[in-house]
């Protein structure tokens, strides 16, 4: 019987061990064959993948998978493998290899292209057959890879003592007949174009000479086994479509005429050459007239905010590198769409204090429809940022310390965004880092504020 999945997986990882030596290959090869309980199986797979193009003998990216495939069935010819029953053709599938291998190295000899390395490879592919057939164990402790790469000089040299040897001379001679005598036994010749030989277990009996081996030749033509299952698979029953999943919708022959929006790749130069001074925008430092001319340009074209290539991740570069075209790109989005805007106003309270973001925020600050909770969050994470440093700036406390206290000047008692400033837990945390940093002089202004605030929601309380 074939292999099955994962005794063809096991197989396949033996053929791709070009960096283990051949004497571990070997180990392995035992391993799998005692465990398969027959060396036939595997014999039969190595054919199947042969025949079937799993690798050419042209290709010079399997050179490795050729060279173990001859070492496996070279070691199930002298018994190596320990095999239970190996199959009695790997002499001659050895042979039909060797006959591929010389067949290119004529041809490029032919056309003088010696000097490639699919020539040298195939030369070192010979040699190491040949070397196998004679008997000698150095070749064990070489990787596949090591073989692959000796120089024509080497190989020349090993070739020249491999044809004085008599061993390899009669090993050559009963792998020739191997082949001869399968040949004349196959209909169409062993490896023939259009019909391959494998071998296949079978427990029939020939009528005229009683039983026979148990393994027997037939051709792919007839058995139409190429690693395809021997009996009918019916197809599955197709499972429910589910709410999330596509469903394509047959009409049962009726068609209807494609129907194209014309107007959706046309995209205005003027666009175009927006796009192109934002993203110039968020590569380097503008000017202040260039950074006018471009917040005119989204003044005039607010429905291609989105359109320019500005994303929640660039937006805190923009910021950093031009604040005023920030400033008002955020404050454009956020009048026309907050839901849209929430992503960019997250990252902007997300980054580190500096001049930028105090100044895109001090703008946000101003829009009547802009949450009191961003202001929170802002605040707190730029203290959370300084707290967290080893030795605090004083220029950042500064900024933060500044815009605070413009908050608190610049907002009327009852309007929204006061109460920023009447969240006990803010103030409180308020207070502290102003009181820790009192030495900057914008945090000891702040701390007064907030000692003042404090004052006189006490005298509101009390009266």
């Amino acid at each position: 019987m074939a292999l099955d999945l994962r005794e063809t997986t096991d197989l396949v990882a033996l053929l791709q061990m070009d960096n283990e030596p051949l004497q571990k290959i070997l180990q392995n090869l035992k391993s799998l064959s005692a465990r398969l309980e027959s060396g036939g199986r595997i014999c039969m797979a190595l054919q199947c993948m042969f025949l079937d193009q799993y690798y050419h003998c042209s290709d010079t990216d399997f050179n490795s998978e050729i060279l173990i495939t001859c070492f496996i069935l070279h070691s199930f010819s002298v018994g190596q493998a320990n095999s239970r029953s190996p199959p009695p053709n790997t002499k001659s599938v050895l042979f039909k290899i060797l006959q591929y291998i010389e067949g290119f190295i004529r041809e490029k000899e032919a056309h003088n292209q010696q000097a490639t390395s699919e020539f040298r490879e195939k030369v070192a592919l010979k040699v190491f057959v040949l070397q196998c057939l004679s008997g000698r164990q150095e070749v064990l402790t070489r990787t596949p890879k090591q073989i692959l790469q000796d120089t024509i000089q080497e190989l020349q040299t090993k070739h020249e003592q491999l044809q004085q040897d008599e061993a390899l001379i009669e090993n050559l001679k009963e792998a020739k007949r191997a082949y001869d005598e399968e040949k004349s036994t196959v209909p169409q010749g062993y490896m023939s174009q259009g019909t391959s030989a494998i071998i296949v277990p079978t427990d029939h009996y020939n009528v005229d000479s009683g039983p026979v081996n148990e393994w027997a030749y037939h051709t792919t033509e007839a058995l139409d086994m190429r690693f395809d299952p021997i009996c009918d698979r019916p197809p599955p029953p197709p499972l429910g479509v589910g709410e999330q999943e596509l469903c394509w919708v047959y009409t049962e022959g009726h068609t209807t005429d494609l129907v194209w929006d014309t107007t959706m790749t046309n995209t205005p130069d003027e666009a175009l050459e927006l796009r192109d001074k934002v993203q110039k925008a968020l590569r380097q430092n503008l000017a202040s007239e260039e950074q006018q001319a471009l917040k005119q340009k989204l003044s005039q074209h607010p429905d291609a905010l989105l359109k320019v290539g500005v994303s929640p991740l660039k937006f805190p570069t923009l910021v950093d590198r031009n604040a005023t075209v920030a400033s008002h790109f955020i404050t454009t989005l956020v009048q026309t769409n907050m839901k849209t805007a929430e992503e960019f106003v997250v990252s902007l309270v997300n980054m580190n204090v500096c001049l930028g973001a105090h100044s895109v925020m001090t703008e946000l600050v101003k829009l009547p429809s802009f949450p009191t909770q961003y202001i929170i969050d802002y605040v707190l994470n730029a203290l959370t940022c300084i707290n967290n440093q080893p030795k605090k700036d004083a220029r950042r406390v500064g900024i933060i310390c500044t815009f605070c206290i413009n908050l608190a000047r610049e907002t009327e008692a009852n309007s929204p965004k006061s109460q920023a400033l009447q969240s006990k837990d803010f103030l409180a945390q308020l207070t502290h880092f102003a009181t820790e940093n009192s030495s900057v002089s914008e945090a000891s202004n702040l701390y007064k504020i907030l000692i003042e605030r404090e004052k006189d929601e006490s005298k509101k309380e009390s009266s």
